[in-house]
This record gives structure tokens, sequence and C-alpha cells, in this order.
């Protein structure tokens, strides 16, 4: 039997229910969605949609083993106290908590099948995580953890363009392959690690070093010593089958590359799961753990040089380490995996969140809506849908609150509006048959200017605590204001995880104001209640406070601005 599989990263509609109906156009047999798009497969389950998750990384669980976010190694002390003690804390603190707490609501989902004891993401009992690399590269883990991965291979024969130049360069003395991935550009520390590889090359002239360096290729250029040659992007796998040692952030895509070509690595961990990763490394024997405060010249030549000299050793163990990975995916799991679940009983689809229906409502229901242009509704003033109005399948949803309606803006232009008619109420949403436009207001800078008070807000509430941090992103908001650049300045700061909101927030005061506006409202909402709340059920009794007080300033605005320009809010 065809079977039909959805495969699905993208999520920015999810809470409009605009994703949610496009899914089920599609009337998948079954999600198989990315581990970090948890509230999908939360919104699916009210649909009774079948559902997998899949993580690229190593297991994410916070468990038997040491969490993949961190250094530690197999034989450290237990950690099941810290994992309980994240499990505990994560509720009212987890950066985006309020994204999982509206998911619970608006799809109904039982938090009692929700586990936070995670390094990333909540794990849904419903979707266990699937692991794609091999349980071989983890950690010793009891059996049942090991049944989770679903030990994919990875494309060592893909096709890749190779320079002429670069056949030339490579001319048999030991080569060093230097890459920190895709995303090289956005590691802060990228240059101190791409500086010690000159350095130690320059001291070295009977080695030789490819270096992958992503946007950063200029800025090395000048300090390029004749053994290396630097490029925005390299033929991984061709340069992998030539070299000798691989000098990596840890990523697992390279990590296994790496692995299934016998290179033995030296890894600096930057972010994520390079830590973890090269603490597995290190305990697989099959590469050396630098970390990023020991990074210069003369260590990493020091590295380069012991791994060169103990080379047949640790190939020894890189393959190994392969033949191990070999063996479990010889065993293709992976579709069985998916004719298990093709195979399980679907659930009863629920309509998610409390929906009410009033088809005899003769009064007219007032509300907001963001659109993206002053076109976007057309040059009419009442507009009808067809068909039964129901969130994110027909009909036109509002909300009566600003702070909701901003959390759905497609745009900067806000058009007050009412419902008549058959409608339905799925709080804090009202989606309507016929919708009328009463009138619309650009708020472009209104919004911009919302975003940098909240913001600003929230890093005056922590300054007791983080005054560094809070000085730093200050310095930042002044730079935006008088029109620089605050990117590069982003990345030098490598802001603590507890921030990630506020470098969210000033990126998106780059783009458009209302998502810039909607970030800092859930950064200011976040900080102020995680001041004053101790436990995840603390945190719900204290956030419908908090959002009123957050969105006074706005209600505010949006009424001076209404009236100047003479409209009834």
């Amino acid at each position: 039997m065809h079977q039909r599989l959805l495969w699905t990263r993208e999520y920015d509609e999810l809470f409009s229910g605009r994703l949610l109906a496009e899914i089920e156009s599609v009337a998948p047999d079954l999600l198989w969605i990315d581990v970090i798009n948890t509230l999908v497969a939360m919104a699916a389950a009210s649909r009774a949609i079948r559902c997998l998750h899949y993580t690229t990384s190593l297991s994410q669980r916070i468990g038997a083993t040491p969490p993949i976010t961190t250094a530690l190694g197999h034989d450290s002390p237990p950690v099941q106290a810290e994992a309980a003690a994240w499990a505990r804390a994560c509720l009212p603190v987890w950066g985006s908590w309020h994204f999982y707490e509206h998911a619970l609501v608006r799809f109904e989902y039982p938090a009692d099948r929700v586990s936070f004891a995670t390094c990333f993401t909540p794990e849904l009992a419903d979707v266990p995580d699937h692991v794609l690399p091999p349980a071989a590269l983890d950690l010793p883990a009891p059996a049942p953890a090991a049944r989770l991965h679903a030990s994919v291979p990875v494309d060592l024969d893909r096709p890749e363009h190779v320079a002429p130049e670069l056949e030339r360069f490579v001319d048999g003395r030991p080569l060093v392959y230097v890459s920190l991935g895709s995303r090289a550009h956005r590691f802060a520390d990228a240059p101190t690690i791409f500086r010690a590889v000159l350095s130690a090359l320059r001291a070295h002239p009977e080695w030789q070093a490819v270096v992958a360096a992503g946007s950063r290729v200029d800025a090395l250029e000048a300090e390029r010593p004749d053994n290396v040659v630097i490029l925005g992007r390299a033929p991984q796998i061709w340069v992998l089958r030539r070299a000798c040692v691989f000098v990596t952030h840890g990523g697992m895509g390279a990590l296994r590359e790496a692995i299934g070509l016998g290179v033995p690595m030296i890894v600096v961990p930057l972010v994520n799961d390079g830590f973890g990763n090269a603490a597995r490394i290190e305990h697989h024997g099959i590469g050396i753990e630098l970390p990023l405060d020991a990074v210069d010249g003369a260590r990493l030549a020091a590295a380069v040089a012991r791994v060169m000299r103990e080379r047949a050793v640790f190939c020894a163990r890189v393959r190994q380490l392969e033949a191990a990975c070999a063996r479990e995916i010889a065993e293709e799991r992976a579709p069985a995996i998916v004719e298990r679940a093709l195979s399980s009983p679907r659930g009863t689809p629920r309509e998610p969140g409390l929906r009410q229906r009033d088809a005899a409502s003769v009064d007219p229901e007032c509300g907001w809506w963001f659109a993206s242009s002053i076109e976007a509704l057309g040059p009419r003033e009442q507009h009808a849908a067809v068909g039964a109005p129901g969130l994110g399948r027909a009909g036109f949803t509002i909300c009566r609150e600003l702070g909701p309606a901003l959390a759905r803006a497609e745009g900067s232009v806000l058009a007050r509006v009412e419902l008549r008619g058959e409608r339905e109420h799925a709080e804090p949403y009202v989606t309507g048959r016929t919708l009328v436009r009463l009138w619309q207001l650009d708020v472009r800078d209104l919004l911009e200017a919302f975003a940098l008070r909240c913001v600003s807000d929230a890093l005056d509430d922590e300054r007791a605590t983080h005054p560094e941090v809070v000085d730093a992103f200050v310095a930042l908001f002044a730079r935006h204001r008088a029109g620089q650049d605050c990117r590069a300045p982003l990345e030098r700061l490598g802001a603590p995880r507890a921030h990630r909101g506020y470098v969210v927030g000033l990126e998106a005061l780059d783009g458009h104001s209302h998502q810039a506006a909607r970030f800092a409202r859930d950064t200011l909402i976040l900080v102020r209640c995680r001041q004053r709340a101790a436990t995840a059920a603390d945190y719900l009794e204290v956030r419908p406070a908090v959002i009123q007080e957050v969105d006074r300033s706005l209600v505010r605005a949006v009424a001076d601005a209404a009236a100047r320009g003479g409209l009834s809010s």
C-alpha cells in the first residue's frame, strides 16, 4: 500500500492555524518531524495525525549518560541529580517555555505527556525522538535508549566540485583540514581558531592545511602562510579522503563524515552538542578535545603533532568505531520504525483550543488585525468568506486584545475590524464569516519603539545580576538608534544562553518592526515571569498579569495614534 510521508521543518504559522490546515489538506499518513519542531507534533496530535521525531544529533535526553551539551565524560560522577534538577527547573526558566505553554492550551496537549528533561526541546511521550546517528557513537547507555537509534548512513559519495588549484596545492605533505561547519560565520570565536591554525602551520612548513573559513576568507588572507589555502567552502569529502587530521567544532555531520573516512579529529567545541560530541570523541579514543580557552598556535600545533605521531593508533580506533556503526546501519532500522508508526492506531481528532461556535450572533464583535500592507485588505470595507468559519480553515480570524494580535501579525499595518454573523471562539482568537474594516493605521514606528522599550525594560530588570551583558546590549541599542550595523558586535558579544531572547529581538530590529515587537514582547514577559515564579504552577498563575502589564504601553500608544488620526479605538 502506497503511503504518503510529509516531511516538515517549518512552523512559522503554526499558532495561526494555517500550517495545521495546510497539513490536513495533504492528508498525510505520517509526519516525519525534526525534533526542534516539537510544537508541530503537539499540533498534529490534536488532529490525530501520526508523527515521528528525528534528530541529527545524538540523544538530547538528560538521563543515565552525561548530556550532549556538556563536556562531561563517561567516567564523570553520576549526573542523575543534575538531570532531575534540570527537569524541575526547566518549566519556569525554559527560554521558549511561553511557546510550549501556548501549545499545551491551544492544542489541548496533555501536560503529563511532556518531558523537559532534555537539552534542547521538550520530548513527547507519544512521539519519541529517533536518533539518526548510530548508537555506537554515543557513550555506553542502557539498551532501551539504544533502540531509539534509526542508525542511517551518511553520503560519502556525493559529487563535489574540486578546483584545479586545490588539486595542485595538495602535494603529499601531511594534510590538516579545518572546518567549523556551515555556520562558522556566526561563531564569534571562529577567528581565534582560524588564526591559531595559521600560526601552527607557519611554524610547521612540513605540513599543509586546507581551511574552510566561510565569509572570513578575506579577513584571514593577509596572515596566510604559503602552506595554507583558505576557501569559503571546501569539497569536504574530497579533502577528508586526503587529510591526516581534521580540526572541527564537533558538529555531528562533519564528525560522522570523518569517522566514515577514517580521519582522526581535534575538536574545539563552540556551541550546542559540540561539547558532548568532543567528550565522546575522547571516550572512543578517535581524537583530542582542545577547549577554546586553550587554543593558540603552539597548543594546536602540539595536538596536531600528537595525532601525526600516534596516527596508526588513532586510525585503528576510528576504523573500529566505523565498523560498529556499519553493523548498526546494516540492520536498516529506519524502514521498520516508519512501518511501525504507520501501522499504529490513529487517535480521535479534537478541536484544538477551547472552541465555541456562535451561529446566531447578531451583535458584531470588534478586534484587531495586523496586515502586511495598506492594500492587504483590498479596497472594500466588507469581506465575506465561503464556508463555516474555523481557525486555520475558513473565515477571518481576529483578536480582541492587541498582544495576541501582535503574536499573529503579518505586517505593521494595524486594522480595527469587526466580525459579523456566524463565528467561532478559540481564545484568544475569534473567527467569523464576515469581516468589516473600520479603519487602519501604519504603526511601523510605533512597533519599533515598543520593541526597544520592551527589551530595554527586560535588560533593566536584570541589571543587578548581569551588569556586563546589560551594558553590552545597551551599547548595541545605541548603535542601532544611530543607524549602525549591530550584527558584528552581536557575534563578538557571545551573550549567555539566558539572553538568547535579547539577541533574537535585536536581530529582528534589522528586519520588520512587527517581528521585533513580537520577539521583544515575549522576551520581557519571560523575564518578568521568571522573576516572580519559582515553579511552573507559579509561572502560569502570574503570566496573565504580566502580559497585561507589558501590553499596557502598546495599548496606550495605539490609542494615542488613533486619537491623533481622528479614529476611534
